[in-house]
């Protein structure tokens, strides 16, 4: 467990937090306590836990005294949970708090006053400067290397590489200054700087430089045992700047961002969803139309927006129209348009076929359409025209369909309540989208994109995400995928304030309990199930195929097909 110190001024106006952790990977085990008022001192008190587990609290010589109990204290004294305190004016609450819940996994800012993304004024620091979540590598892994390697592979150049890569040096781990340097320019301003550069270290400080014939990373770590832990950072940035380096164009060839258009943010972790997108970027721009399945909340009309982004010039309509909150007569007018007079009061309009004329249309849920509407469709994708409802005149239309669907289209088509002609039009290209629980390594990256909405929006600077809330995150099942997420950390964050970590007592009750088979529809169970036992089964054969094959008891067009459905990866 840890202890946390909830400092209030004495309006009541101000609550700022501090994390009193130990033996955080070499880091100084006791914590200064800072607070922006006139009866504290600069360097007043400091706290730290006990090998026992006890917090205890000393005054620093502090000109207005720390009391326990109304007390003042001299020399050490251990506190506990039922004790008052006060530093000069300004009173405190001791809480305990789960070990994960007192640490962020991320956090928005540097909790320190006077950098970037620094606490306010009032805010409480620690002079540490940093508490070490037991998944800082996890951080930079999964939320800074997708969006390093997407720059080096889309041909940014060597400078964005370098920002992006400094940027998350300086943000994820606890550093004092990051560097880098161009080796081969010409002038002292470096491709990327932060921190303040001096001659002498504050005590314990750490020097990590690497070096090769082009670039230079030097990165200052705040204590020999953080250097010793996340040192290996400076040489592998040095081998991405070289990546970077070697993919730049050719000189004399402009760089064209519109080949391979950026991915959505936040960039996926996941194979099977990059090389979705490296499809629909290929296709993109075709009189191919595009087909895209999956549950719903899985990011459909994302994918559509990538598709029109990717293959049509800058300015170019996308019309998007969800088929299924309509009525069908309703319907029909906003797809094809209508003319005056058709019905009393009704002017001439143009419908989504004619405003999306030399773009794309996005016809989301297009299995919820009616038959009828179906088979006018189907004229207008045949015919490469459109007739309003009540007029003869012909307008051209020229556009990419993107339609999107979370039904069973192949079984409607049995049943005959999905055109067949229809859907071979609409599927030219046909992609299935994973629900999230099948692409689980992308989860803290989209938790922390929506965070940074969601506090952006609310003007929240310093809060995070506790370890233990990003646990229980990545262990829900997420039965409305992406879209359950998004409302999942909106509500959270509705109930931060400024310097709080969002912490499992935001959360749903539901996401606490850590069953990852809770809130599972039947068909996700079963899924679940299915992959677990083919794992097993590679496990149990020691990957050889053919004893795979038979422990199973399929033939080898089914494990593939089953392993492609369930985003199993296997050589």
């Amino acid at each position: 467990m840890a202890f946390r110190l909830l400092i209030r001024q004495i309006s009541g106006a101000i609550r700022v937090s501090v994390d009193a952790r130990s033996r955080t990977l070499g880091s100084d085990p006791s914590c200064e306590i800072h607070v922006d008022h006139p009866s504290v001192s600069k360097r007043h008190a400091r706290v730290w836990i006990t090998e026992s587990g006890r917090l205890s609290i000393e005054d620093l010589g502090s000109s207005n005294g720390t009391y326990v109990d109304g007390r003042r204290i001299q020399g050490e004294q251990t506190v506990g949970l039922d004790h008052r305190l006060a530093f000069g004016n300004v009173y405190a609450e001791l809480e305990q708090v789960s070990d994960g819940d007192a640490v962020a996994a991320f956090s928005l800012g540097r909790p320190t006053g006077g950098e970037p993304g620094g606490t306010s004024a009032a805010a409480c620091v620690v002079t540490s400067r940093v508490t070490l979540a037991s998944n800082v590598l996890e951080a930079f892994t999964l939320q800074s290397m997708p969006e390093i390697l997407s720059a080096i592979e889309n041909e940014h150049g060597v400078q964005v590489v370098a920002e992006r890569l400094g940027s998350a040096c300086w943000a994820v781990f606890p550093t004092a200054e990051v560097v880098i340097r161009d080796l081969n320019a010409t002038g002292e301003v470096p491709l990327f700087e932060a921190g303040e550069p001096s001659q002498e270290r504050e005590g314990g400080q750490v020097v990590v430089q690497e070096q090769d014939d082009h670039f230079s990373l030097r990165v200052v770590f705040r204590s020999r045992g953080v250097a010793q832990t996340f040192g290996a950072v400076a040489k592998l940035g040095l081998q991405l700047l070289g990546l970077a380096r070697s993919r730049r164009p050719p000189s004399g060839r402009a760089q064209d961002f519109r080949r391979q258009p950026p991915l959505p943010d936040p960039p996926t972790v996941t194979a099977r969803v990059r090389e979705i997108y490296e499809r629909a970027a290929r296709i993109a721009g075709s009189q191919v139309n595009v087909l895209v399945l999956g549950e719903s909340g899985t990011g459909k009309e994302v994918l559509s927006r990538f598709v029109h982004r990717a293959g049509t010039q800058e300015g170019a309509p996308f019309v998007a129209l969800n088929c299924a909150a309509l009525p069908k007569e309703l319907l029909e007018a906003e797809l094809f348009g209508i003319e005056k007079g058709v019905a009393t009061g009704v002017e001439a309009r143009a419908g989504k076929f004619e405003a999306a004329h030399g773009g794309t249309l996005f016809l989301d849920e297009v299995g919820d359409m009616a038959l009828e509407t179906q088979a006018k469709i189907l004229r207008v994708l045949e015919e490469r025209t459109v007739y309003r409802l009540g007029g003869k005149q012909a307008f051209p239309v020229d556009i990419q369909v993107v339609s999107a669907t979370n039904r069973d289209l192949d079984s409607m088509i049995e049943k005959g309540t999905f055109r067949a002609d229809l859907f071979y039009r609409l599927a030219g290209w046909e992609i299935q989208l994973p629900p999230l629980r099948q692409r689980r390594g992308d989860i803290p990256n989209l938790a922390v994109h929506f965070f940074k909405q969601e506090a952006e929006r609310l003007g929240l600077h310093n809060i995070g995400i506790s370890v233990s809330a990003m646990d229980a995150l990545k262990r829900w099942s997420w039965p409305g995928n992406i879209r359950e997420l998004h409302h999942e950390i909106a509500r959270g964050v509705l109930l931060l304030s400024e310097g709080d970590l969002l912490e499992t007592r935001h959360l749903r009750p539901a996401l606490l309990e850590g069953s990852f088979d809770r809130g599972l529809t039947l068909e996700a169970a079963l899924e679940r199930t299915e992959r677990r036992r083919i794992e097993e089964a590679f496990e149990e054969g020691g990957g050889a195929l053919e004893d795979v094959l038979a422990i199973l008891g399929i033939s080898r067009s089914t494990l593939y097909r089953r392993m492609r459905a369930l985003g199993i990866e296997r050589d």
